[in-house]
């Protein structure tokens, strides 16, 4: 028998005197108030601590189970997002759209005339004149 089920010990820490024989604890009411008001208080003290590492236990677990379903969520967004870090930005695409800036037509000497874009029958001749002259 271990101090915990002991009747004679469990009246000793309850504030019995010791020597008492074991027959006669039972016999006397008020060491079996004592024995049941001791017996009673740790059972009280160890069922509050159960329950406090069972309250413990079980938001531990469901916050894993919280974390794991947020995770499974989110989980189409992070490859999404994965998936479109090697895509241009809007930005970027709207400057890949963006025309050059137009340039000057220049004649060339030795080549045939160009004809001027949006104005029909005007051409850019090259006038040996003109260019030394400039």
């Amino acid at each position: 028998m271990t101090t915990r089920t002991d009747p004679e010990a469990l009246a000793h820490a309850a504030g019995a005197p010791r020597g008492i024989p074991r027959r006669g604890v039972m016999d006397d009411p008020v060491v079996l108030a004592m024995l049941l008001r001791t017996d009673t208080a740790f059972r009280s003290a160890t069922f509050q601590a159960f329950l406090r590492q069972y309250r413990a236990h079980c938001w531990r677990e469901c916050e894993a189970a919280i974390n794991r379903a947020e995770a499974e969520a989110w989980e189409p967004v992070r490859r999404r997002l994965a998936e479109l870090r090697g895509q241009p930005t809007w930005a970027e695409q709207q400057e890949l759209r963006r025309l050059p800036d137009p340039h000057t037509l220049q004649a060339t000497p030795g080549w045939p005339p160009i004809q001027i874009p949006g104005q029909p029958g005007k051409y850019l001749t090259y006038d040996q004149n003109r260019q030394t002259a400039a």
